[in-house]
């Protein structure tokens, strides 16, 4: 696989992303951030070759082939749009936008442009999850009849008062940020199948009163504020009538945990990141009930969709995680927050 000449842009995630390109011996070309301190000092801690403070200009150099957008949320879409029309292939963090019609604009540009783009749900990328989406595509479990997915953090307020606290920046509070992730790796897991409808609940009370910010992010309690959501719960009901159901907190009072749940009508899993061994896989031999434990030792989702991407981009192939799935999730997203607001099940507008 030959060597695609990548730039950074942001030094937040982006230095993880930056990291992951050198263990894949394909250290970025650039590194692009408007923060020049930061900027600079992500690109002396991996020896990048170039640095650069504008987007527009970054853009204009033709050795960089590729962009791996890592900026708050309002600026994916136009710096996606920016950088296909300018021939570069396109790695977007989720969310891939602050709303579905926002997120939507993406989908012509990059059909025009014909460019590879990766949208970044890393959890689907991890091992263990891709085994477990194995044994789900092969009928290990049986049809799925119900899911349910669940992240709680009891200090995991990023930034408060920055970008990823306030709405207008970030679309959203802790479901934009966290909860798009379990959403789509439990979607995925058990088949895209269609949403037809979306319940949910949202609220805002400990990062209202300032607690439970964590060391992530860049805080900002004097000048900052405070509008999104902190806790989000609810339901996604499928075509076909199945749920999944969702919870997630940036600031709840309980342990730290992460895990998923799947059920078939022949079997089901529990795949929990908080245990050493990730995964639980109940079936049944005739009347009898098969439980088996197990743990797949896998690098984290980053390292495995970045590898992906290149892969992508030297065969001149789409990535598995494509612009209409980060569409699809914006306007889930869009609906649950809508159902928050009126306390009704609102349909997906697809």
């Amino acid at each position: 696989m030959k060597k695609t000449n990548v730039c950074v842009v942001g030094s937040g995630i982006g230095s993880y992303h930056t990291e992951c390109y050198q263990q894949l011996n394909n250290l970025p070309i650039a590194i692009c951030d408007i923060n020049i301190p930061k900027g600079k000092a992500h690109q002396e801690k991996f020896g990048v070759k170039k640095f650069y403070k504008n987007f527009v200009d970054m853009l204009k150099d033709p050795e960089i082939e590729a962009v791996d957008i890592c900026t708050p949320n309002y600026l994916h879409v136009p710096m996606m749009i920016d950088a296909l029309k300018a021939g570069k292939h396109v790695v977007c963090e989720k969310p891939m936008s602050i709303n579905g019609t926002e997120a939507a604009k993406v989908i012509d540009v990059q059909k025009e442009a014909n460019k590879t783009v990766l949208m970044a749900f890393c959890y689907r990328f991890r091992d263990d999850i891709m085994w477990l989406k194995k044994q789900v595509d092969n009928g290990v479990i049986g049809n799925v009849i119900y899911s349910k997915a669940s992240l709680f953090r009891q200090h995991g307020i990023p930034g408060w008062g920055s970008w990823f606290t306030t709405k207008e920046f970030a679309g959203g509070g802790t479901l934009a940020d966290c909860g798009v992730h379990i959403i789509d790796v439990t979607h995925w897991l058990t088949g895209l199948k269609k949403v037809k409808t979306v319940s949910g609940y949202v609220n805002d009370c400990w990062g209202k009163q300032k607690l439970c910010a964590s060391t992530w992010g860049c805080p900002d309690f004097e000048n900052g504020k405070f509008d999104v959501d902190d806790l989000v719960a609810g339901q996604l009901r499928y075509e076909d009538g199945t749920i999944m159901a969702f919870e997630n907190s940036w600031a709840a009072q309980t342990d730290d945990t992460f895990d998923i749940k799947v059920i078939g009508d022949k079997g089901g899993f529990i795949w929990d990141l908080s245990k050493e061994n990730t995964i639980k896989l109940f079936t049944m031999d005739g009347d009898t009930h098969v439980y088996s434990s197990t743990s797949i030792k896998c690098p984290h989702g980053h390292y495995n969709e970045l590898k992906h991407f290149l892969e992508c981009v030297d065969k001149g192939e789409q990535c598995s995680t494509t612009v209409e799935d980060g569409v699809e999730m914006m306007r889930i997203i869009d609906a649950i927050y809508k159902s928050a607001e009126t306390c009704k099940e609102e349909e997906v507008v697809y």
